[in-house]
C-alpha cells in the first residue's frame, strides 16, 4: 500500500526551528520513504536542514532552489525503533511558510517483507540482495 503524508507549518518565526519525526503508519511492521517534495511556495535557502536516519545524518544544509523544484527520490526506511527525523531551521530575519510531502510504501507485516523479498530474488534483480541486507538491519533492531 502507498501513502502520503503533508507537513504544513504556516509560520516559522525568524530564527526558530523544528523537528519532525517520521514513525511507521499505524501498526506497520515498515514504511519505506521513497519519494519528497517542498512546495513550490517556500522561498528557497531560508531553510537550513539536518536530517538523520540509523544514526547517520544523511543531509546537512541550505533548502536551495533545488529542493524546491523537484522531487527527491529516496529509499528510507522507518520502524518503531529506528524513526527519520529532520530539524528545520528558519535562517532568514522575517517570518517563513514551510510545506512538504512524504511519499512512502507501507509494508504492513513481516509475511508482507518476505513475499517481496521473494518476488525480487524470483525477478533476478540484483536489488533484491540489497533490499535483503537493508532489512536485515530492521530486523536487528
Amino acid at each position: 500500500m502507498q501513502g502520503a503524508s503533508q507537513t504544513l507549518i504556516p509560520i516559522v518565526g525568524p530564527g526558530q526551528q523544528f523537528v519532525l519525526q517520521a514513525f511507521p503508519v499505524q501498526n506497520d511492521y515498515l514504511n519505506i520513504v521513497y519519494r519528497s517534495q517542498i512546495d513550490p511556495a517556500v522561498v528557497p535557502s531560508v531553510f537550513f536542514a539536518w536530517g538523520q536516519y540509523y544514526g547517520n545524518r544523511v543531509m546537512e544544509g541550505r533548502m536551495t532552489s533545488y529542493f524546491t523544484a523537484n522531487q527527491l527520490d529516496s529509499f528510507v526506511f522507518i520502524t518503531q525503533n529506528e524513526p527519520a527525523w529532520i530539524l528545520i531551521r528558519n535562517l532568514s530575519p522575517v517570518n517563513q511558510y514551510y510545506s512538504g510531502v512524504v511519499f512512502f510504501i507501507t509494508i504492513a507485516s513481516e509475511e508482507d517483507y518476505i513475499s517481496i523479498l521473494d518476488a525480487l530474488e524470483k525477478n533476478g534483480s540484483l536489488d533484491a540482495l540489497a533490499f535483503r541486507n537493508i532489512l536485515r538491519r530492521v530486523e536487528v533492531d
